[in-house]
């Protein structure tokens, strides 16, 4: 189930055009608010977002005047843009300074000529009810008027409770690893990244089509392609070479031709669009190494020589730029997946690392040696992590259109790589949990993408990743 949309298009591919559909055929409503101009009373328009987030979601139009009585959009009249000239952080400081907690929203501020210009605001149904304004009072969707819900209105009061309460119980359910893990693996205390995606708000998205024939090749066909995460410059995909069904999911797997009881790259595709992912913690291994190139072996040399006999003998070294390379390449796979199927939410997303004592990253990166020499290593004594707390319905949120920034790359003729920040950040959030300081992994990035230039264009070097 998705709330309602009057135009049938995501917020952000909205036109004049759709706009104009609106006149003489969509009332005000439910769903759906219209202003002539932006009103004077913050209060008023926070009033109203926060009765959507409480209700069933909706939109809040700003340019558009409704008819007396019907209630049905007229005129397409806009807004004085040289009034209001930034009328989407506007919206945003709005939500931010007058409702808690604050509920998720979209806006595009679409020009009808050089002066006027149509702002329109989706709110959607939210899971962290209710809704306060900061009159302290609870508004809810009411026809087409935001009514406050009264202080003896237990039921209602408790409703929008429960409606919370049951959202963050779902998610701890969720956030379980039913997938198990083979004796042997278990004896060698194999690390595993466990991640799970959540689209927001939860249970509220469906995909039309999941049981079909068609659907099942889509997901194959997505998570089997070659994406670019470095702008035009190409890594691979993981490879998954095992799919079959559960219930209300598919499961997609990589196995060996040796062993297909051992717990691989796993992930699990529900039909609300939830995602799994296990990740076997890729570790360097000196014996099968292969990487030609004599930076890295250099590198490499001089971080095994800081740490002492014991550290070597006992420590698993987690080699942390192809760590990078297989979260880039899922991630990028199941965003591009999610909006090809019209999902255009926001997600939550959850890790969980399993096996982590004695583990120890490595980067290949002058800096991380300096790291190292100047405070020790940062050795992981920790036999598992959440991120965050896996307690109450806790996550982090993101969305599908991240913005992007450039790191140059080194070399004649070759333009700068884009990376999605949402992406790094996540990353970031993962390398902090294992010992790296955020503000030191961005000094890391420069070499992150210096590895992926020269090992990921060819070979990533991995079991599962080609």
């Amino acid at each position: 189930m998705t709330d309602y949309n009057p135009f049938g298009k995501k917020v952000s591919e909205l036109e004049k055009e759709d706009l104009d559909k609106l006149i003489g055929n969509v009332a005000e409503g439910w769903f759906i608010e219209y202003k002539g101009d932006f009103p004077s009373s913050t209060n008023k328009i926070s009033h109203s977002l926060a009765s959507f987030a409480n209700s069933d979601g909706g939109w809040y139009i700003i340019g558009i005047d409704d008819e007396d009585g019907s209630n049905i959009a007229t005129e397409i009249v806009g807004f004085d843009i040289n009034v209001h000239s930034m009328p989407k952080e506007q919206i945003r400081n709005i939500i931010a300074n007058n409702i808690t907690p604050k509920p998720f929203f979209e806006s595009k501020l679409i020009m009808i000529n050089n002066e006027k210009a149509v702002l329109v605001v989706h709110i959607e149904s939210g899971d962290e009810t209710p809704y306060v304004t900061n009159d302290g009072k609870i508004y809810q969707r009411v026809g087409e008027g935001s009514d406050p819900i009264k202080l003896n209105d237990h039921y209602s009061i408790q409703k929008l409770y429960d409606r919370s309460k049951e959202s963050r119980l779902w998610i701890e359910n969720f956030s379980q690893n039913r997938f198990g893990i083979s004796k042997g693996q278990s004896n060698q205390n194999q690390c595993f990244l466990e991640i799970y995606f959540y689209t927001m708000p939860v249970n509220k998205f469906e995909f039309n089509d999941f049981s079909s024939e068609n659907f099942f090749k889509e997901v194959i066909k997505n998570f089997s392609e070659k994406v670019h995460i470095l702008s035009q410059y190409f890594v691979g995909s993981i490879e998954l070479n095992n799919y079959y069904s559960s219930s209300s999911s598919y499961i997609l797997r990589h196995i060996t031709p040796e062993n297909s009881i051992d717990l691989g790259t796993t992930m699990e595709l529900f039909i609300n669009g939830n995602l799994k992912v296990i990740l076997p913690v890729p570790t360097i291994s000196i014996e099968n190494l292969d990487y030609s190139d004599p930076d890295y072996l250099e590198i490499l040399g001089d971080f095994y020589e800081l740490l002492s006999e014991n550290e070597y003998q006992y420590l698993e070294i987690i080699d942390a730029n192809k760590f990078f390379v297989e979260f880039m390449v899922f991630y990028k796979q199941y965003i591009q997946f999610l909006k090809n199927k019209n999902f255009n939410g926001t997600l939550g997303v959850r890790f969980k690392i399993t096996n982590s004592w004695r583990t120890l990253l490595f980067f290949n990166d002058e800096n991380y040696l300096n790291l190292i020499r100047e405070y020790g290593c940062p050795i992981c004594l920790k036999s598992g992590i959440e991120i965050p707390n896996f307690n109450n319905g806790n996550l982090i949120a993101t969305t599908l259109n991240e913005e992007e920034f450039s790191v140059p790359l080194e070399g004649e003729g070759l333009e700068p790589a884009v990376i999605g920040i949402d992406s790094i950040v996540l990353l970031q959030t993962i390398y902090e949990a294992l010992g790296i300081p955020r503000h030191f992994s961005t000094y890391l990035l420069p070499g992150i993408v210096k590895y992926i230039f020269k090992f990921g264009l060819k070979d990533s070097n991995s079991d599962n990743v080609k």
